[in-house]
């Protein structure tokens, strides 16, 4: 009799479900037990598990710290994510790829499915991210705090230091290491039955050794997912294999994009309107379709929208305005279907039995992102709204190869003409060895542009005065000067004792003295960060061959690749005749000849990793560049704001006469036949 042991007799009688041998045998000898006093630990490990979905794990045991809502976990927060993390446990699901927005909670679901199997199936576990510095971060930040933050989750940690190291964080029950894209010797050393990949679209490839640099070994690696899979065959001969993979989109091929197009069921998030209960998928829409984002007719400022939360959407069934607490209602009301079959998530599960499945979420899902947020995001940079709120990849706006879909951008208005619905002309220049290209743009308040003139000089003197001249007609009445001008000041070597960047700061200086401002840019994306289009150096103190500059002077960087992207992008809505297109003006296949030969000369190739860059095929690119360099001088981002907070063009331009002391319209050479024609 141990000291657990309770001192009082107790006849066991037999059960009605016992073996009548054993009923016979208890009633035969008179068998009589002691019961023992279990330990709390002995009762738990005896006592069998009720196996429950992850939500509902989720919302008893899991407690958040770092969130921007600390406490214990809610379902109702984020109502999409419980059926993503519940379709995940079924038995039959070996992979669920999520392509989602940012801020959407999409980590934290990844997290809810590890803390569950710890529970209820455990085995060994890890976690991918693109780099090492993440891997260690969210090792000690998010999943060693996930298991320490809940009282019962910290019951499977052994209590031991060593054992919640920043690479391996070792369970009673199971082992979760954490691994990052690049490290072959990391991915490829043990055994896994789940495996979790975040940011997958910024996973790079692997090399053998840890920090190496040959090429050669970082060509021969399989790709970090290969070798992902690989540690998996294990178990997925057994059958107990599950892959979580989660990323924002950035590529169309070879990304988190492409894993769920090619899943066999593919899932989008349908809500339900509170006021009609008509069911629907959300989109950013048009203003002649139903349903959709709505923006105030008489403002385009997305600075104004996004602090005044101007944004509405629209239902499709009743037309009624949500704002951001209404779209959550209709969010909390709504449900995953797939695709193809229309059915419910699990319906379709329990149907079809699908091994992979995909789940796509954009932002309009999301409680933390606002309406306006979304729809500043749309009106200040398109590819930032298509891939961090549409959670879709960048499609590169291909520049078109057939002039004839370039003309299709073409007005009625004759060149050297202003609409009147613009608010500001923007000139840049392309400096050159022997010619100066320039291109002029009006552009109205929403970023709409038309092409006003485009041309060469040959030298700094006859820039000047075109530009001391430079006013253009207004359609039906009155002119308008410049609003802004910009000059790239790159440029080797032109003169024995100065070269073209020296030149152009002088003759910056000089425009100064004549009471015009031009700013002096320069392409570097490199020097342009925070996910922006430019950036304003500090103040030169002296010029490349140490001569003191003339006066204060700030460079500012131009991110032309993004500049591009975006002009291609406006250039391709004005083909469909769409709202911030970038129009053309009138004219013909020869008069565009020269024009379309610039705006071809670059083109975006793709290379075996699937990066995608701007490579120039002929060397005439300049009226490329002037174009980036008008949509920059323009755009809110631009120091001072961009046409965006000009005040509206409800009255008539303000008139220059031609006889006044400008000399207005005597520099215009399209129309004269002089010498930039």
């Amino acid at each position: 009799m141990t000291a657990l042991a309770i001192k009082t007799r107790i006849t066991v009688k037999p059960a009605a479900w016992w073996p009548a041998e054993l009923t016979e045998r208890v009633r035969r000898e008179g068998k009589v037990l002691y019961p023992v006093r279990w330990s709390r630990a002995e009762r738990r490990a005896m006592r069998k598990k009720k196996v429950v979905p992850p939500s509902v794990f989720a919302e008893r045991y899991r407690v958040l710290t770092t969130s921007v809502i600390p406490g214990p976990w809610r379902n109702s927060v984020a109502p999409y994510l419980a059926g993503i993390m519940d379709a995940w446990a079924q038995p039959f699901i070996e992979e669920v790829d999520m392509c989602k927005c940012p801020q959407s909670g999409g980590s934290e679901d990844m997290h809810n499915c590890c803390a569950w199997a710890s529970e209820f199936a455990p085995g060994p576990a890890m976690y991918v991210f693109p780099d090492e510095l993440m891997a260690k971060d969210n090792s000690e930040q998010r999943v060693q705090t996930m298991f320490k933050a809940s009282k019962h989750l910290s019951q499977n940690l052994t209590g031991r230091q060593d054992d919640e190291a920043r690479l391996n964080i070792k369970l009673r029950n199971m082992l979760i290491s954490f691994a990052w894209s690049s490290s072959a010797s990391r991915l490829g050393n043990k055994p896994v039955r789940y495996a979790f990949g975040d940011e997958y679209d910024k996973w790079a490839q692997p090399v053998s050794g840890r920090g190496s640099k040959d090429s050669d070994t970082k060509a021969n690696e399989p790709s970090a997912i290969k070798l992902l899979d690989a540690r998996m065959n294990t178990y997925r001969a057994m059958g107990l294999n599950k892959k979580f993979i989660i990323s924002t989109p950035a590529r169309v091929k070879g990304g988190i994009w492409e894993l769920v197009e090619t899943a066999p069921a593919k899932f989008d998030y349908w809500v339900v309107c509170p006021v009609c209960n008509h069911e629907q998928l959300m989109h950013w829409g048009s203003k002649d379709s139903k349903g959709g984002y709505r923006l105030p007719p008489d403002c385009r400022d997305p600075e104004k929208i996004y602090a005044e939360n101007l944004a509405t959407y629209e239902c499709a069934g009743c037309a009624a305005r949500w704002d951001d607490y209404t779209k959550n209602q209709a969010v909390a009301r709504g449900g995953w279907r797939e695709r193809t079959s229309g059915l419910p998530l699990m319906e379709h599960l329990e149907l079809h039995k699908p091994r992979r499945i995909g789940f796509h979420l954009p932002a309009w899902m999301s409680p933390f992102i606002k309406l306006s947020e979304t729809a500043k995001a749309f009106l200040t940079d398109l590819k930032d709204f298509t891939t961090q709120h549409e959670a879709k990849p960048w499609v590169d706006r291909v520049v078109h190869s057939d002039i004839e879909d370039m003309l299709k951008a073409r007005t009625s208005l004759p060149p050297q003409t202003v609409p009147r619905e613009a608010v500001a002309l923007t000139m840049f220049i392309d400096n050159q060895k022997i010619e100066k290209w320039f291109a002029v743009r009006a552009w109205a308040r929403d970023l709409t542009s038309w092409l006003v003139h485009f041309g060469r000089v040959l030298s700094f003197e006859e820039l000047t005065e075109f530009l001391q001249a430079a006013h253009y007609d207004i359609d039906g009445g009155g002119m308008k000067g410049l609003w802004r001008v910009a000059i790239d000041t790159g440029g080797g070597g032109k003169y024995e004792d100065m070269s073209m960047t020296e030149e152009c700061y002088f003759w910056i200086d000089k425009m100064k003295g004549l009471g015009m401002r031009v700013a002096a840019c320069k392409g570097a994306s490199h020097a342009v960060r925070d996910g922006g289009i430019l950036s304003v150096g500090k103040p030169l103190q002296k010029m490349p061959s140490g001569k003191p500059v003339p006066s204060a002077m700030q460079i500012i960087s131009l991110d032309t690749v993004k500049l591009k992207d975006m002009f291609f992008a406006n250039l391709g809505l004005a083909c469909k005749g769409e709202p911030r297109g970038a129009y053309l003006h009138a004219g013909d296949e020869e008069y565009y000849s020269r024009y379309m030969r610039h705006m071809r000369a670059e083109r975006k190739v793709e290379d075996a990793d699937g990066t995608i860059s701007w490579q120039q095929v002929n060397p005439d690119n300049h009226l490329l560049d002037c174009e980036c360099g008008c949509l920059a001088l323009a755009h809110p981002l631009w120091p001072g704001g961009g046409v965006n907070l000009l005040p509206p063009n409800d009255e008539p331009a303000p008139v220059v006469k031609k006889d006044d002391d400008h000399g207005a319209g005597q520099w215009l050479p399209q129309r004269k036949g002089g010498w930039m024609r």
